[in-house]
């Protein structure tokens, strides 16, 4: 290759863009390129294939690759070049670049918001998670609701950034790692400026049960604007100390909420002259649930209503223990099966903590909807030790997607689809990638499927 002076390089430069000699010579354009990478625009139609053209423009600046023809952009090998300097380049790449686990990997290790652009397959890919939130863990945004449950992912996000807490799902929590490295205590209370109002229920339910004590002084908590639940345990665990108390007590009297007041009472929370004021609003507004519990306490019984010790109550600790994504909630579940089988709430929210009870359900209403088995296949727990979930399903309809994503949380699962689904290359690929024992049984054709052959060599 000539050696181009800097004199006429810059000549070069100035004259690319109208030059079609200039154009569609190689050596001048590799040096025009590596100067300007984003003049790829006009670099001429037979060099835009050469290997060495694309390579000097998106090593140089990833978003030359815009320019380059769809075959260029979908190759993984440039894709990957062009990433690796400017993540947001994803947004040029084509084909079967696009699926390529390793470009994707590239993204995620940016840290950056590029990873938004990323397929759905890649949002729900724990190795690319990891590498995400290995780097930032704020891009945990980003992922499936199943990851942001995760144990392994959940233990990076805190370890990299205990502020980025707030991002995990309330079912991280059901991990003792995970509760064990987002919650540091002093003397048996939360260490300050552990708790704001963003944090996940599910860490607040960690602390109740574990019966850590918190000073609100020491934390971000507003009482008043938290939500209800969060307040819930905040009144039980805050040691008689609540912020703007007197307006808690006046918004839940209103909502006529007896487990708020009845919790703000047995907490010690309520002077007799705040009791009486509020016997005369609930007595006037008719609040004939909190009511009673307002006049125990002015009568000085020791313990108000509890509301726990109701069926409502009962209910209540049962939707606690499953938000958690507590295995003992899902036992408290069926302990009363006939009385919940047909609510809604709990049926969903039993199915999202372990969806290996879904055909344990068939005499409930819900079975068979659409939306509980999605649930249920994106969130039941695999053991290699217990048969595949569909196994117990056999002859149970399903949909593409849902035998897809069957196969992504356990591949042995396409060994019990129907034939039409079994001859699904996407549906083969994904069981193939976390059980290699099914490319056995594949047909020859679908052995040699490109996607098929690479998720059987991972």
């Amino acid at each position: 290759m000539t050696k181009i002076g800097t004199r006429q390089l810059n000549i070069y430069i100035e004259e690319y863009p109208t030059d079609k000699k200039l154009q569609k010579d190689k050596e001048i354009s590799l040096a025009v390129l590596a100067a300007r990478p984003l003049y790829a625009e006009f670099t001429d139609v037979t060099l835009k294939k050469d290997r060495d053209i694309i390579l000097t423009a998106v090593k140089a600046d990833g978003r030359a690759l815009m320019y380059f023809p769809d075959e260029v952009r979908g190759n993984e090998e440039y894709a990957l070049a062009a990433v690796s300097d400017f993540c947001r380049s994803y947004a040029y790449v084509t084909g079967e670049a696009k699926k390529s686990r390793e470009v994707a990997l590239a993204v995620a290790k940016s840290g950056g918001d590029a990873i938004e652009l990323l397929p759905e397959e890649f949002k729900g890919d724990k190795e690319v998670c990891l590498a995400a939130v290995s780097r930032n863990p704020k891009t945990l945004v980003y992922f499936t609701e199943e990851l942001k449950s995760d144990k392994d992912v959940a233990l990076a996000v805190v370890a990299a950034d205990r502020t980025a807490v707030k991002l995990l799902s309330d079912e991280a929590f059901s991990h003792t790692e995970v509760v064990n490295a987002a919650l540091k205590t002093v003397g048996g209370a939360a260490s300050p400026n552990t708790l704001s109002n963003d944090t996940p229920l599910g860490l607040f339910y960690a602390i109740e049960e574990r019966g850590i004590k918190v000073n609100l002084a020491s934390q971000n908590v507003s009482p008043a604007t938290l939500e209800r639940e969060k307040l819930a345990v905040v009144i039980k665990v805050s040691g008689g100390t609540l912020p703007r108390k007197n307006e808690i007590f006046k918004k839940y009297l209103e909502a006529d909420d007896r487990e708020i007041i009845s919790a703000m009472i047995n907490a010690k929370m309520c002077p007799p002259s705040m009791i009486a004021e509020g016997i005369e609003v609930a007595s006037k507004g008719r609040k004939i649930r909190v009511l009673p519990v307002l006049l125990q306490a002015k009568a000085g019984v020791k313990k108000t209503f509890d509301y726990y010790e109701t069926e409502a109550g009962e209910r209540t600790k049962v939707i606690k223990s499953l938000k958690r994504g507590s295995l003992q909630g899902v036992k408290r579940f069926f302990d009363d099966y006939e009385k919940y089988k047909d609510d809604r709430e709990l049926v969903y929210l039993a199915v999202k903590t372990d969806g290996r009870i879904l055909p344990d359900l068939k005499s409930s209403k819900f079975f068979g909807e659409e939306e509980l088995t999605d649930e249920a296949i994106a969130n039941y727990i695999v053991k290699n030790s217990e048969e595949p979930l569909l196994k117990r399903l056999e002859g149970f309809e399903l949909t593409k997607a849902q035998a897809h994503a069957a196969c992504r949380r356990d591949g042995r699962n396409y060994f019990y689809l129907p034939e039409k689904y079994r001859l699904d290359k996407d549906v083969a690929a994904e069981a193939v990638k976390t059980d290699k024992t099914v490319y056995s049984v594949l047909p020859d054709d679908m052995k040699e499927d490109p996607k098929i052959k690479w998720n059987y060599r991972l």
